[in-house]
């Protein structure tokens, strides 16, 4: 264990003065006042000098308040993301399950983080508006009381510093490079409050930050900017002390004191359909909020913010705007990086005829901005119920004040079952309110929308043609080929006038990158210019072969690193070969298994996933899983075999880019590994194994519950049990686009006709899905074959 742990895990209750049954707590219920300390922060000690205010003064002005405080252990270095969310779930936990949850009133609760104990609560309120097993949390959480928890920085470096203090401040001892470290704890603390984002003017809150520096510290640990979020729902108070002492010394006497009893007595949390609303979309999508890639390191594409057609868009002259250009002409980069543009630039009340930036950065009034991204690589995230649930979600997260328009129509909605034309008309009704502000939606990549699943897309693009600009749509279109139906004004990328020029200095600072990452490169800058430019590449080939140069692993000769600038890849397809497919023949058999997993699946596959799936045997022997052959470092294996050509990202695994994966299926036959005994490969081999699946595995929880479905959500995902979801959710999906065989057809027909296991696969489905939805019917196997176009 690092050395940060705090005394006691789990929720002790230090005080409580609850009215026997009476008028007050039958109406107002219990105020449950939770406080979690920071990083090496002792569950009493943090809050005290002598008494502790918690405890011994909050219940004589509060009514029927509860205190406790809530401990936690950290297992990692530094501040780690997991832990930061494993101690959310066990604050969850508490609240839900443990003795808390113990009472039949009604419950209102205030949150109290001190350090990154902020950020656990963040966390929690996160995870509680995504499962419904934690809504009471989200939904009657009140107020929140941040003591100098770190919540914003303007860098990369600015959070490594904020890391660098908060780790320096507590003394926390730590045996790893402190390099390491740094960018480890610097991530968890952006990560989650980039996400908390969406939440954060749901929640009112109080920053307290510090104006005192530490005895042995340049300035302050945490200066106000960086303790604040800057929002209209935020109050911002400073205390006269340093860091570790802000939640100390607090006497009842004090009016710092006084004003948080005022602000507790008084809390009210929001309305529970609004926050049973949020539930809801999260339910309907299958999936949390959808925005376009992140930012890679590369020369931002500032010539937009230029561009004239750009400025007569944001000028209200068009309400569509279409940027179009071939695939891996940066449409990806540019959709990531006009959103934060767009709310700087949205500043002239007026239509100007000639606009410049520097009139339209004037403009005072702050729109609302949208965010989505196709992925041809995720199937939950090529559809447009997945798009309006994302959409919605952003908005009423941004404004709750949205919700009184769709009150009455989500309180109709939510006593029947959820489609696709609820959630259209939900979101229509909000925008076409003429009370709403002004909203722009970025979408990224809506040629990758599938077009059996558009439903409604034309009718969106329409409402923002019928909305006197209020609602305006940015898209971007990756075919190359303009679509004239859904714009009013287009940018082509590919035919900018600084295409070249911007092609040059991403190649420039990439090779920057790469000599400052390996020195043996130095001198060789020219030569790697000038071959690259000889291609005559897009944004895609270049930041690919400098990941090809990354994780080259030759010699640091100069004879060795010309022959490997001599074997440079010059195409995409030559690039995939050789990130993917070098030395196929004498490769070891898992790696290929891994990769057409990855390949194949219709969503990014989480790492426990994948460590079930290349452990399964099948084949003309039976079906069974070698506990023996799963991995137990998954993701390190993949990084030697595939280097960075992998994105891992909150524990799922997908392909470097989506042409990749183009590549792969394009050549599966070569690579792709067959079942034992079979002829099955692709996606016929990944149906096969997800039928042995659900036809051999032992559910006895879920087999038991599947007649009287109450389980609210699948067991932990550890061995046998982690790729159950995945198979339940894609087995039939994968069998549609299969090569058929007469084998494969009758292991469909016999898992179909087993009512156990279609009965237990329907509630599966249904849990891991759209919960709103109605169940599908599994009483006749033949009419599901239908359903799910099995026609054969």
């Amino acid at each position: 264990m690092a050395d940060g742990g705090v005394w006691g895990p789990g929720i002790v209750t230090v005080a409580s003065k609850i009215l026997k049954d009476s008028d007050l707590l039958r109406q107002r219920g219990i105020l449950e006042i939770i406080a979690v300390p920071g990083l090496r922060g002792e569950r009493d000690k943090v809050w005290r000098t002598g008494a502790t205010w918690l405890q011994e003064h909050i219940t004589t002005y509060v009514a029927n308040a509860r205190v406790s405080t809530f401990g936690y252990e950290l297992s990692q270095e530094g501040i780690d993301g997991g832990d930061i969310e494993s101690a959310a779930k066990g604050l969850l936990d508490g609240i839900c399950n443990g003795g808390l949850a113990d009472t039949s009133y009604p419950r209102t609760f205030v949150l109290i983080g001190h350090n990154i104990g902020g950020l656990i609560i963040k966390q929690a309120l996160l995870m509680a508006n995504d499962d419904p097993i934690y809504s009471v949390v989200a939904r009657d959480t009140s107020l929140l009381l941040f003591f100098g928890s770190p919540q914003r920085a303007k860098s990369q470096a600015g959070w490594e510093k904020l890391a660098h203090n908060l780790i320096h401040a507590t003394g926390q001892k730590n045996k790893a490079p402190l390099s390491d470290i740094l960018l480890q704890s610097s991530f968890a603390l952006k990560d989650v409050n980039e996400r908390y984002t969406r939440l954060a003017k749901i929640y009112d809150a109080v920053s307290y930050y510090e104006t005192v520096k530490l005895d042995d510290f340049v300035g302050l640990v945490l200066d106000q900017y960086s303790s604040t979020m800057d929002l209209p729902n935020e109050t911002i108070l400073a205390r006269d002390t340093h860091h570790l002492d802000l939640c100390r010394n607090i006497q009842d006497t004090d009016e710092i004191f006084t004003k948080m009893c005022d602000w507790m007595s008084t809390a009210l949390a929001f309305d529970p359909q609004y926050i049973d609303c949020l539930h809801a979309l999260s339910l309907v999508s299958g999936t949390t909020q959808i925005t376009p890639s992140t930012l890679p390191k590369s020369p931002e594409p500032k010539w937009i913010l230029e561009d004239k057609t750009y400025l007569e868009f944001v000028s209200q002259k068009s309400d569509v705007l279409q940027i179009l250009g071939q695939s891996g002409s940066g449409l990806s980069v540019i959709s990531a990086f006009l959103p934060p543009n767009l709310a700087r630039v949205e500043k002239l009340p007026t239509i100007l005829t000639s606009p410049t930036f520097a009139q339209l950065e004037k403009r005072s009034e702050e729109p609302t901005i949208l965010t989505f991204s196709f992925d041809s690589r995720d199937y939950r995230a090529c559809c447009t119920s997945t798009l309006f649930a994302s959409l919605l979600r952003q908005l009423l997260g941004g404004d709750p004040r949205y919700f009184r328009y769709i009150r009455r129509m989500y309180m109709r909605a939510a006593n029947s079952h959820w489609n696709l034309e609820t959630l259209w008309a939900l979101f229509r009704s909000i925008i076409s309110s003429p009370n709403i502000g002004r909203v722009y939606c970025v979408i990224d990549t809506i040629n990758k929308c599938d077009p059996e699943r558009n439903h409604f897309l034309g009718d969106f693009f329409s409402l923002a043609k019928s909305t006197d600009s209020r609602f305006k749509v940015i898209f971007t279109n990756s075919s190359g080929i303009a679509d004239t139906c859904q714009s009013t004004s287009t940018i082509d990328v590919d035919k900018q006038e600084s295409k070249q020029k911007d092609l040059e200095n991403l190649i420039d600072f990439n090779i920057t990158e790469l000599v400052a990452s390996k020195p043996e490169f130095e001198g060789f800058s020219d030569a790697i210019r000038e071959k690259i430019l000889a291609l005559s590449p897009n944004f895609l080939i270049i930041t690919l072969i400098f990941k090809w140069l990354q994780d080259s692993q030759v010699r640091s000769t100069q004879s060795e690193i010309q022959q490997l600038l001599n074997d440079m890849p010059n195409t995409l397809p030559e690039i995939y070969e050789q990130a993917y497919l070098k030395n196929c023949s004498s490769s070891p058999e898992w790696k290929f298994k891994a990769l057409s997993w990855i390949t194949h699946a219709f969503r990014p596959l989480k790492i426990e996933e994948l460590a079930t799936a290349l452990a399964i045997e099948s084949g003309d022997e039976g079906f069974r899983i070698a506990e023996a052959d799963r991995p137990r470092n998954l993701a390190e294996d993949l990084q030697r075999a595939f280097g960075s050509f992998l994105n891992f990202q909150s524990g799922e695994i997908s392909l470097v880019h989506e042409s990749a994966r183009d590549f792969l299926l394009q050549t599966s036959k070569d690579w792709d590994p067959k079942s034992k005994g079979r002829q099955f490969f692709g996606h016929a081999r990944i149906s096969s194994i997800c039928l042995d699946y659900l036809l051999t595995a032992q559910w006895d929880e879920l087999a038991a519950d599947a007649g009287n479905s109450n389980l609210e959500s699948l067991p932990s995902p550890d061995g046998v049990s982690s790729l159950f979801s995945y198979a339940a959710k894609y087995w039939y999906i994968h069998y549609r686009v299969a090569e058929k065989n007469d084998q494969l057809f009758e292991k469909v027909r016999q898992f179909l006709a087993n009512d156990e296991r279609r009965t237990l696969w329907g509630h599966v489905e249904w849990l891991e899905g759209n919960k709103l939805a109605s169940r599908r019917d599994t009483s006749n196997w033949r009419y599901i074959a239908a359903q799910l176009g099995l026609n054969e």
